[in-house]
């Protein structure tokens, strides 16, 4: 009787062993399929990802064409200035014009150069000051002398916030030459922003070349 019992257990034992192989296997074959559809989600991404021309970028709603904008700028891929910039020199609207600015500003890219100055004399305050903070990324003689020549007129107290910080951080003589005229301003915010500005550029060792 022991017997019988035990042979009778052995073979229901085995046969749940079975089962439960059986379990296990199905369930790393779903976790398989799982993981190689996840390696394949890159790929499957990529190719219902819109592309993005000029006319995506001068798209009428801006809800489409500014997170466009922001995504090149994000992207930090310098050959994506040439499309940025001809959409700059194609639109009119004052909004996306400052995201493009923004985006470029990102890139740094000297061939945008042209369009931080055309930003620089736009009627619009705060594409002005996107037009500063790009200039000022690039960092090369001529963005800096165009700062330095620019601050000299600019009567918006935001976008002095911007130009004076920016003079700080140039090396040329002619951006030094402004920052030293500026601690005289009529404005004594512009004149402490100045002289605060002075005073850090002295202290990194930022002479005028």
């Amino acid at each position: 009787m022991n017997l019988t019992m035990d042979l009778q257990r052995n073979f229901f034992i085995a046969r749940a062993h079975k089962r439960t192989r059986s379990i296990v296997q199905q369930i790393l074959a779903c976790f398989s399929g799982v993981f190689i559809s996840l390696a394949n989600l890159p790929a499957q991404a990529a190719l219902k990802t819109p592309t993005i021309d000029q006319s995506t970028l001068n798209n009428p709603s801006l809800d489409v064409c500014l997170p466009a904008i922001q995504s090149l700028g994000r992207s930090r891929n310098g050959a994506s200035a040439p499309l940025l910039i001809a959409a700059y020199d194609a639109e009119q609207r004052d909004l996306v014009r400052r995201a493009i600015v923004d985006a470029l500003t990102l890139l740094r890219q000297p061939a945008a150069r042209p369009v931080f100055f055309n930003a620089l004399q736009s009627n619009d305050a705060q594409l002005r000051q996107s037009a500063v903070i790009g200039l000022s990324a690039l960092g090369d003689p001529d963005s800096e002398i165009a700062l330095a020549d620019h601050a000299a007129s600019e009567t918006d107290f935001a976008v002095m916030a911007h130009l004076i910080p920016a003079l700080g951080r140039a090396r040329h003589a002619q951006a030094h030459a402004r920052l030293q005229a500026l601690r005289k301003h009529s404005d004594p915010r512009l004149r402490e922003m100045a002289e605060s500005a002075a005073q850090s550029q002295a202290q990194k060792g930022g002479l005028p070349k």
